[in-house]
């Protein structure tokens, strides 16, 4: 049952390339068993699909569209966190309206340049 759960996507979970890459490899490697439930770790008793032919590659759509959407949940967590913390220190810090907004946007920017400084990073490597 764990390894039925394990497959099983969460809510609000979205794979990524690698993941669908692993999740094919975990179930070329396994056998149904007599109740129709595959054993963990078993090898099939045919030929597999790797002897078969070459592995499907996983289309650069697919890795592109999950960069992209790390990116924008990157963005989103980070922003909202740098303006917390923006917000927090600027209540504690300083008195004026101007100054507070100016800490809280500074907080803002700062979020959103870290989110996009790592999935830049992300983008330039080759996978």
């Amino acid at each position: 049952q764990d390894s039925i759960e394990a497959q099983r996507p969460r809510a609000g979970h979205q794979h990524d390339a690698s993941d669908l890459l692993a999740r094919r490899e975990r179930r070329s490697l396994c056998t149904a068993t007599a109740d129709g439930r595959r054993a963990r770790g078993s090898r099939p008793t045919g030929p597999t699909m790797a002897e078969d032919k070459a592995p499907a590659a996983v289309p650069s759509e697919l890795v592109m569209s999950a960069k992209w959407d790390k990116l924008l949940e990157r963005l989103v967590i980070n922003a909202g966190m740098g303006l917390g913390i923006g917000l927090c220190a600027s209540f504690v810090l300083t008195r004026g309206y101007a100054y507070r907004l100016a800490m809280s946007c500074f907080g803002m920017g700062t979020g959103v340049g870290v989110a996009v400084e790592k999935s830049s990073a992300e983008f330039k490597e080759r996978s």
